[in-house]
């Protein structure tokens, strides 16, 4: 929020939904400084980079410890806090909702993804990046 302030420029905040949570008193600031910020959340039902450690293969006990799912949206909070409010469901309405004219200083995308195709399409990427970096080298 302080490094939107004044600034004629706009601002992003990339954070994931459970950050989202622990964050939220301050979008109060809000409310006494002008700023210009969108907000992109990544909802994931929970602790999604938990999933890329050891403990995700422990299925008795990772959803409680390390999964957290909260069930939540945040259209609410989006409202509580008079923002616009873009709910993307799939990445590919993501560009033409992503560029949806705001109409108020606050945006807040909020875009809804799985946990497991995450860690899939994250391990797909760094393979080719290994790979790449391997026939460079060679």
């Amino acid at each position: 929020m302080g490094f939107s302030q004044g600034n004629n420029r706009e601002t992003y905040l990339l954070i994931g939904d459970l950050a989202f949570l622990h964050d939220i008193n301050g979008l109060i600031a809000s409310r006494y400084q002008e700023c210009n910020l969108t907000i992109i959340v990544m909802n994931n039902d929970g602790g999604g980079i938990f999933s890329y450690l050891p403990q995700s293969t422990v299925e008795a006990h990772y959803e409680d410890l390390f999964g957290t799912p909260t069930a939540l949206e945040f259209n609410d909070i989006a409202q509580m806090y008079d923002m616009d409010y873009i709910h993307v469901e799939d990445i590919s309405e993501l560009s033409e909702k992503f560029t949806t004219v705001k109409t108020r200083p606050l945006r807040l995308l909020e875009i809804f993804t799985d946990r497991e195709e995450n860690v899939y399409a994250h391990r797909a990427l760094w393979n080719r990046i290994n790979a790449g970096l391997k026939a460079w080298q060679s």
